[in-house]
Parts: C-alpha cells; structure tokens; sequence
C-alpha cells in the first residue's frame, strides 16, 4: 500500500507542478500577446529607417536642385522633384506608423509644415535662377539653409525619441521573456525537486539504509570538502558582496590577520585592513595605466577583477595587533548566471617567507659583490700585470698593471688578441699555446710594447683556468716587469768582467813580481 502511495503522490505532484506550468505559460501569452513585442519592436525600427530615409531624400532634392544650378541639365530638376514626391510619400506613411504616438504625430505635423516651407522656397529660388541667373537665386540661400536645418532639426527629434521608444520596449520585451523563462525555470526547478524527494522516498522505501548511507556520504564529501576550504589556516579567504562588505572570512584569515569573523563580516571592507598608502599608490598606477581615475580604497582593490583581467598582486594587510602582513593576494569578480557582479573573492597567502628569503638573496648577493670587490682589489694590488685569455688568446680581464705597461685601458684590452702587445707576436702566441698545451708556462721572457712604444722587459707565467665542470676555459698569466733586473744583471756582469780583468792584472804583477826577485836572488 506505501508503494502504490508514493507513485500516487508522484503523479499527483507532476500533474500538479504541470497545471501550474501551464496556468504561469496562459498568464504570460496572456500578458505577451497585447503588447506583440516583436511587433512593436519592428514598427519602432522602421519609423526610425523611415525617418533616417526621409534626412536623405531631403538631402538628395537639395543636391539635385544645386546640380541644376551649376549645370541647367533638366535632368537634376528631375532627380529633385522625383525626391520629393518620395519625401511626401514617405510623411505620410509615417503619419500612419505613428497613428499610437501622439507626441510624434504632433512632431509629424511640424515637420510637414518645415519640408512645406522648405519646398516654397526651392521652388521660388528655381524661378529666380530661371529667370535672373544665379546672382538672383542666391538671395534665398540662406533661408533655404535655414528652412532645411529646421527639417533636420525635427527628423533628428523624432528618431532620438523613437530611439528611446525602441530602447524601452527592448527592455519590456526582455523584461517579460525572463519573466516566462523565469517562471517556467522555477517551474522545472520545483519540478526536478519534487520528483527527486519523491523519487528518494521511494528509493528509501526500497533499498532502506543502504542509499541513506550513499546520500550520507555523498553529502559528508561535500562538507568535507567545504571544511578543508574554510578551514585552512594557509590561505585567507574573504568575499564580499557587490557593496564590499566582507561576507566570508575563513579561519585562514582569522589565523593571519588576528581579527574573528565576527568582528568584521558586513560591517568593513578588505580595504579597511588594508595599508591605505599603498591603495593609494596602487589607484595611481591603475589611473595611469588605463587612462581612467579610478577611486581610492575598495575600488582600487578590485578595478582589475572587475573588467576580467587577471589580478594577483602584493597587499600589505594591517592585522588586529597592529602588525603588518605581507600578502600575495588573488582578486575574482564573483558573477551570477547573467555574469552581473555580486561581490568579489579575495584569496591570499603569507608572502612574509618569501620577502625573508628575497631579503637573505639580497644580503647574499651583496656579500658576492663584497666578495667580488675584494677581490679585484687584491687583483689590482698585485704588482705583476694580470691577464685571462679564452681558448683562442682574446683578452677576457686584465688589470691596472697590464694598462699601465701598455698604455690602454681595460676596456681595449678586452676582446683583443694578447699577442698584438708584444715586440715578437709569434713568440707570445707560441708561450700561451704552449699553457693551454701543458698547463703552465714559467719564466718566458718576452718584450712588451705600449702605445707610445716604450718597450718593457717581462717574465711571463701561465697555467690554465677551468670551469666547475673542469672544461677548459683559457690560460690565467702574469708578467713581471723585469727591467730594472735585466739593467742590474747586466751591470753585475759588466763588475765581473771588470774583476776578472783586474784579477788577470794583478796576477800578471804577481807573476812578474816574483821572476824579478828570482833574478836577483841569483
């Protein structure tokens, strides 16, 4: 007996919800048919064309009446009158059309009498011309200008009224269609429910706990899901409604920013725990990027998300103790089905590691360029001149000393070939092939020649510079200035010489010294 009751009531409710369908259907064609909104719809554009079309057959008859003017072809007169009796057609059909607008008949009345006064007035100034020539007609130009300006000046009238007449019967003819659809949606909707409440009594009825306990647990899944949503203390969530007033705030960002849900839902906005400088700025740069003030605040928060356009920027929040949170914040535009706006989704996260860690790169980063300046200082303190070389012998880096025995700066050294600097290229070339061949090269003499030509004794050593991968980058060299030493070996040299021959000298004495005294001992 409970069976045959729930698929009673089943019938009973769709033939009830299908009664009410069509009593709501009845009611709308009822409230549809008299006002035939197409229809309206259609009869507004074609006053409109025919109003549009009547500014240009004026126009046409004004041209032909000049073309005459200028060529006394009868064929332009022709074209003129032709016009004109177009024009008095179309008055008329258009004082049919608007039989139901007794603002546009008062209208069509006035501009019979304006294209009449216009019509005397062409035609006195054709007698004229007939009969005098131009000079004669031009006496009525002016107020043929001014008769047509009046006609233009009531056509212009009257479209921008029927114009407002189509935009207003647009929006009745819209309003009732969502009015049926509307109705019939709800219809459906209650429909769809009660046949789903029904069909899960008898469901119930049938199967018993095990689809209770499917339901249960399709609906604890949805709350589970919901619960992981609002819950997460990693993300601050806050929607708003159209006005800006907070509607959500999760335990995300009741964990972040310290204030409760209570404390702020439908009483402030997201900007009022905003750092109100930094909107400030951010309207600023907004105005100037899109040639548009946009207004300080709330408005400045959500200009992007409101226009669709991707927003996910940084928000210093000002929490409830007082602090400040940095925050990388997502801003969504929050539409309904018709896509109109009904509030916005601000989800945010703690950017406060992130600037730590951008912070710690950065002391990073300065202690590298301490690091690097320490040590080209220790670079440019050597009293050797310094040079690196790739693969092919070009210039990478060198020092002061090196600019000093060459007389070029650094930046002309660089990308220059290292043999070019030397008195013997050849034998320069050959010393640094010989490092990258053996790894090193020690006490290679060679000389160095400036700019100006001033040559300069060096001791050349090499040894080969790799990459963290041990790949061969090119020859690390230095060249000691051994002038002054070549000067001093030389004059060493040239003392003994000078003791030697005094030795030789004196032994030679010696020697002589003693075979006089061996004579004259005998």
């Amino acid at each position: 007996m409970k069976a045959i009751s729930v698929e009673r009531l089943t019938l009973i409710g769709f033939g009830i919800t299908l009664l009410a369908l069509l009593m709501i259907g009845g009611i709308a064609w009822n409230i549809a048919v008299p006002f035939d909104a197409v229809k309206s719809i259609d009869h507004t554009r074609q006053v409109i064309d025919d109003l549009s079309d009547l500014s240009v057959k004026l126009s046409e008859a004004e041209n032909g009446q000049k073309a005459y003017f200028l060529t006394k072809e009868d064929r332009f007169i022709n074209q003129r009158n032709s016009r004109l009796k177009d024009m008095a057609i179309a008055i008329q059909h258009l004082h049919g059309l608007t039989l139901d607008n007794p603002q546009q008949q008062v209208r069509i009345q006035q501009l019979q009498k304006a294209v009449d006064e216009r019509l005397v007035i062409m035609h006195e100034s054709q007698k004229q011309f007939d009969a005098s020539g131009f000079n004669a007609s031009r006496v009525l130009f002016n107020a043929g200008l001014l008769a047509s300006a009046r006609v233009q000046s009531i056509l212009t009238d009257a479209i921008v009224d029927e114009q407002v007449l189509l935009d207003d019967r647009k929006l009745k003819a819209a309003f009732r269609i969502k009015l049926v659809v509307g109705s019939v949606g709800f219809l459906l909707v209650f429909l769809l429910l009660w046949a789903l409440q029904i069909r899960r009594a008898t469901l119930g009825r049938r199967a018993g706990e095990q689809t209770s306990l499917k339901v249960r647990e399709v609906l604890l899944k949805m709350g589970a899901l919901q619960d992981a949503i609002f819950n997460s203390q990693n993300f601050s969530i806050i929607a708003t409604d159209a006005q800006g007033l907070i509607q959500i705030f999760n335990v995300g960002a009741e964990h972040m920013l310290g204030y409760d849900a209570a404390d702020v839902v439908n009483l402030i906005s997201p900007a009022d725990i905003s750092d109100a400088d930094e909107l400030a700025a951010r309207a600023t740069a907004l105005s100037a990027e899109f040639n548009t003030p946009v207004a300080l605040g709330f408005d400045a928060l959500i200009f992007k998300a409101m226009r669709r356009l991707e927003d996910i920027h940084e928000l210093t929040y000002i929490c409830r103790d007082g602090s400040r949170l940095q925050a990388i914040v997502s801003v969504t535009a929050l539409r309904d089905a018709q896509g109109v706006v009904i509030g916005s989704l601000l989800i945010g996260t703690d950017n406060t590691a992130r600037k730590q860690v951008e912070a710690e790169q950065a002391l990073l980063d300065q202690r590298l360029r301490d690091q690097q300046f320490y040590t080209r200082s220790l670079i440019e303190a050597n009293i050797d001149a310094l040079i690196t070389t790739d693969l092919n012998g070009v210039i990478s880096d060198v020092n002061h000393q090196m600019e000093s025995i060459t007389g070029c700066t650094r930046d002309e050294l660089i990308g220059a070939p290292f043999k070019n600097y030397f008195t013997e290229p050849a034998a320069a070339e050959l010393a640094m092939k010989r490092a990258l061949q053996t790894g090193k090269v020690s006490n290679c003499e060679l000389t160095a020649i400036s700019k100006d030509g001033k040559e300069t004794e060096i001791s050349y050593n090499a040894s080969t510079i790799y990459d963290r991968e041990r790949r061969l980058q090119g020859v690390f060299a230095s060249a000691r200035d051994v002038t002054e030493y070549k000067l001093f070996e030389q004059r060493l040299q040239n003392n003994n010489i000078e003791l030697e021959l005094a030795k030789a000298i004196a032994e030679k004495a010696n020697l002589a010294k003693s075979e006089f005294l061996s004579s004259m001992s005998h």
